[in-house]
């Protein structure tokens, strides 16, 4: 029986866009700090860790129920440090079994989000196309991920899922909360740059859900609240040219 406890997968390396710099930055920030707040145990496998090897072992080791991984990715896999393929569809798959997978990656959330279902995984929410984000004209590195809060709109949209579950929501509820978050943020960037708000459109409709046979568990002893309010009170800044990256 799998253990209700978190495993994140967060590689962070010169990609040559600096997408998962930023975005490990974000999620590092916005997930590993919601499980501690819940005293969720967790293992966040951050930068030179997130090996497929280390993966492995650690999912042997652990035995989580809700894992989150994150790294660039094509319909049927996605890699973690330095580009490694941690997962293929219909090839090693079988390891998200009866586990919650939330996953920020392109286009995984089609074809490896169907076979992992299909291999016994209770759920996997993913995105079916590109994850595309935009940033403000920020050096990456060294320039703070956490100062753009353009990028944030966008991090935080997808992170509202697995914050809901954190929460004890349903898997089905946390897709609608983020979708929920998608569209909170979707005006207040159209009102500075329509092309920002397209991006998130983009990611918003992109995003599914994939549910298996057995309904998903929802994590015990957890206080519900709606994510919306975990971000309220923020404040955008003003844009300075787009940078457009994916994942």
């Amino acid at each position: 029986m799998t253990n209700t406890n978190l495993l994140c997968i967060t590689p962070d390396y010169n990609d040559g866009t600096g997408a998962t710099y930023i975005g490990a930055a974000w999620l590092r920030f916005l997930i590993d700090e919601e499980a501690k707040k819940v005293n969720l145990p967790f293992l966040d496998l951050y930068k030179e860790q997130a090996t497929k090897t280390n993966f492995e072992t650690e999912m042997q080791r652990q035995d989580p129920l809700l894992v989150h991984l994150f790294g660039h990715g094509n319909y049927n896999l996605i890699t973690c440090q330095n580009g490694q393929i941690l997962l293929t569809g219909c090839t090693n798959d079988q390891i998200l079994a009866e586990r919650v997978v939330y996953v920020l990656s392109c286009k995984c959330g089609r074809d490896l989000g169907l076979s992992a279902v299909r291999k016994g995984a209770f759920s996997f929410l993913g995105y079916k196309e590109n994850f595309t984000f935009d940033t403000l004209n920020v050096p990456y590195p060294p320039g703070d991920p956490l100062t753009d809060k353009v990028a944030e709109a966008f991090f935080r949209s997808h992170a509202a899922a697995i914050i809901s579950y954190i929460h004890g929501n349903s898997v089905r509820k946390s897709y609608a909360d983020s979708q929920h978050v998608f569209n909170y943020w979707i005006p207040i960037i159209e009102d500075i740059d329509p092309l920002y708000a397209a991006d998130l459109v983009w990611d918003r409709d992109h995003q599914v859900l994939n549910i298996g046979e057995i309904e998903p568990p929802i994590l015990p002893g957890k206080i519900k609240i709606a994510p919306l309010l975990l971000f309220a009170g923020l404040l955008l800044i003003p844009l300075l040219r787009k940078r457009s990256r994916k994942i």
